[in-house]
């Protein structure tokens, strides 16, 4: 339900918020405001409350709150922690039934989110919940040559060499979970990547996107 005179996505302080309910009573029916109102993009508090602070995360799904949630680009809460690398408030989202493999409008998932910007503890944790590393958005691009877009323009660090080790693992031929161990590491095949997607930008655009689907769906 919209209601753009709702208070509560101007409250996502866990101190505000907490002294709110406290006033307000215990039950949840007692609350003068709707949990899940949205506002002008569509976004709930929990939005909002999922970049920045777990506690606040946690009392909105006290109190009822959707962790499924979409605003007007079809993001939930999880992208929003995911991208941020609240990792904290990801873990609470997953474990009050987040959806980790969501889609938003241009077919990303949380997990895409987070390896755009080299996002190690969150992919961490997504891995760690199921998130399914093959998914292939509406550009062709998955989870881990989001993350190689940001290598190749020379912005990682070794954080987002780790991350990039972490996803890499996790693909195809090197499964996270096989026989419930972690595969070694591949450096050639990191170098390989780096060049096929530094190569990328001179295909051209109808012929990548399904290049890519057919790479990662073997």
């Amino acid at each position: 339900m919209k209601d753009s005179s709702a208070p509560l996505i101007e409250l996502v302080d866990h101190f505000f918020l907490t002294l709110l309910i406290t006033l307000k009573g215990p039950s949840p029916s007692s609350l003068f405001f709707q949990v899940n109102a949205l506002d002008g993009y569509n976004r709930t508090a929990l939005h909002y409350a999922a970049e920045k602070d777990e506690t606040c995360v946690e009392i909105l799904l006290e109190y009822g709150a959707n962790p499924n949630a979409l605003d007007g680009n079809k993001d939930t809460p999880l992208h929003w922690a995911a991208f941020k690398n609240n990792a904290e408030c990801v873990r609470t989202l997953l474990e009050s039934g987040a959806f980790v493999n969501a889609l938003d409008y241009n077919d990303d998932t949380p997990l895409s989110w987070a390896a755009m910007k080299g996002n190690l503890e969150s992919v961490s944790i997504l891995l760690e919940y199921g998130a399914e590393v093959r998914i292939v958005n509406m550009k062709g691009q998955t989870p881990i040559s989001r993350l190689v877009a940001l290598l190749v323009r020379g912005l990682g660090t070794e954080r987002e060499d780790s991350c990039f080790d972490l996803l890499h693992r996790a693909t195809g031929h090197f499964e996270l979970r096989k026989n419930g161990t972690m595969p070694r590491e591949d450096d050639g095949m990191k170098k390989i990547l780096l060049e096929v997607h530094s190569w990328s930008s001179k295909l051209p655009w109808l012929i990548f996107p399904r290049l890519a689907r057919k790479i990662w769906q073997q």
